[in-house]
């Protein structure tokens, strides 16, 4: 078996030691090692024969590697060890953390689940995408501070917002319906900034996009989602929240307003979303 370790020795969370941890691990099972590197900017190159394509990063780096898979018209199951700021799919589909039961978890071929991508514009999610507050926080987020304090770069890009708090008209289109927001999310898969969801219903595995739309989004109005989030209520419950399944989704805005997938900056407003026609092997 043939296993291509494609890393981000940059992400929020990548440890050299846990990596060798999990080089070893896979080498004690006798599995034929090739490597890779994801970066911001670069193409991913692709072993030849590969028996499985194992990300070590989060859940941007992922979606770098499943785009390189697709646009190589390769169907090799790919699986994601945890090491980025957050590492939302990998939480989903439960990888262990500890590389000899990570190793063992996705050497079984009997644990081979499909999977469904999004797609916002051109480019594939596989968990999450905004356009709102959190878009802007991503939009600002220093790198360097990112790899030297992970996840918490996103805070202190997130004070720069909440001083400025830009309220953009933004129009959607979903499904034949048309609604007026200030910010929205699309869930593809179950997890958002953690352990937390705003949709619950949502599922790598399936064909369906989850969107939450925030009808009006000044500060209160946002820190009641948010805290309705963090405490595990339904948002739907939450006056000017809108939350509903679709298949097709196009947004508009009167401003350039970012929209973030996975994490990284992908486009700008208008743009569209919806599901990939392509299938993802989760290993």
């Amino acid at each position: 078996m043939t296993v291509q370790i494609i890393s981000n020795p940059v992400s929020g969370g990548f440890s050299p030691q846990r990596f060798l941890a999990l080089e070893t691990a896979f080498r004690k099972r006798s599995h034929a090692l090739a490597y890779g590197h994801s970066a911001p900017g670069t193409a991913i190159a692709l072993a030849d024969d590969l028996s499985l394509v194992c990300v070590v990063g989060g859940d941007g780096t992922l979606r770098h590697v499943v785009s390189a898979l697709r646009q190589a018209k390769a169907d090799v199951p790919v699986c994601a060890y945890p090491a980025g700021t957050v590492n939302l799919l990998a939480r989903e589909a439960e990888y262990p953390i500890d590389p000899d039961a990570f190793v063992e978890r996705v050497s079984c071929a009997d644990r081979r689940r499909r999977g469904f991508a999004g797609v916002v514009g051109e480019q594939l999610f596989l968990v999450c995408a905004s356009a709102g507050p959190d878009s802007y926080a991503v939009a600002g987020v220093s790198s360097r501070l990112k790899r030297w304090i992970g996840r918490a770069a996103y805070g202190a890009a997130f004070l720069g917002v909440l001083w400025r708090w830009p309220r953009p008209r933004i129009t959607l289109d979903v499904d034949g319906q048309r609604i007026a927001c200030e910010a929205f999310y699309v869930a593809k898969g179950r997890f958002f900034a953690g352990p937390w969801s705003f949709a619950r219903g949502a599922s790598i595995n399936d064909e369906t996009l989850h969107l939450v739309a925030l009808t009006r989004a000044r500060r209160r109005d946002y820190l009641r989602f948010m805290w309705a989030l963090l405490r595990g209520r339904p948002v739907d419950t939450v006056p000017g929240v809108v939350a509903q399944p679709f298949r097709t989704l196009s947004a508009s805005s009167d401003a350039e307003v970012p929209v973030q997938a996975d994490g990284d900056t992908v486009t700008v407003l208008p743009t569209t979303f919806g599901i990939h026609d392509g299938v993802i092997f989760y290993a």
